[in-house]
């Protein structure tokens, strides 16, 4: 139990921190680079949907509780979707006066999605630390550029300190540390349970990558090298659900 809310909380915590460095670093002109890892993290993500999570959860369960379990997961995230409107979109395009609130307001929205995140990597663990492992690398990753997009909002406003903005973005990711403890406590119910929440992680993950990173991504930057980056982080997660 202490095992899977640790992972949860190192993966939201530092995974956002590190892309809120990223995002104090990196220029307004960076929108290639912001892309790339955004493109990268997609590909490992859907390599661990596709390879390890729903495999996992149909051999645990069936292919009707994994069928449920993954539109559930899809559903959550299209009515979070609606109720919070504020996107990460034209990160390099917001004024000075309106990029700090708005970067509270994505910091939010993060926090919030960040809670399904964390049952994923907590019913992973459960099954076994491999995979919980496994989806503590892909959900870290996939924090990097949430991150990244909070301070590259906030820093448009010179007056607010870099310190307080990783704060806000370390404070995102304490929600998957919550949501990893919950998922670890169902998947001790049942096999049944373990699957629905693997195939939910499934909906989730693949929702975030489908409706928010590819689309966030081609705004930025439509080009050739974004799109060979996702491709390598499909080979990258291969070697992590192989671990």
């Amino acid at each position: 139990m202490l095992g899977a809310t640790c992972l949860g909380l190192i993966s939201g915590c530092l995974g956002t921190l590190i892309g809120g460095i990223i995002g104090l670093v990196i220029n307004s002109n960076s929108n290639k680079v912001y892309a790339s890892i955004l493109e990268f993290t997609a590909g490992l993500m859907m390599a661990v949907v596709c390879f390890t999570l729903i495999p996992e959860a149909m051999e645990i369960s069936s292919i009707g509780i994994c069928v449920v379990g993954y539109l559930i997961g899809i559903g959550a995230m299209f009515v979070l979707d609606r109720i919070i409107t504020v996107k990460e979109t034209d990160v390099f395009n917001i004024s000075s006066n309106s990029g700090y609130m708005l970067g509270i307001l994505v910091a939010i929205s993060i926090a919030i999605h960040n809670f399904p995140e964390g049952l994923a990597i907590g019913s992973g663990y459960e099954v076994s630390a491999t995979l919980g492992l496994s989806l503590f690398i892909a959900i870290a990753f996939h924090d990097v550029p949430e991150g990244a997009s909070i301070t590259l909002l906030m820093k448009k406003n010179k007056k607010v300190s870099k310190k307080r903005m990783l704060t806000y973005v370390f404070l995102t990711g304490v929600p998957t540390g919550i949501g990893a403890l919950i998922g670890y406590l169902l998947g001790n119910i049942s096999s049944d349970i373990v699957g629905i929440c693997l195939s939910f992680a499934g909906g989730v993950m693949a929702y975030v990558v489908m409706g928010n990173m590819l689309v966030e991504s081609k705004k930025a930057y439509s080009g050739g090298f974004a799109t060979a980056c996702s491709l390598m982080g499909i080979v990258a997660g291969l070697i992590v659900c192989n671990l």
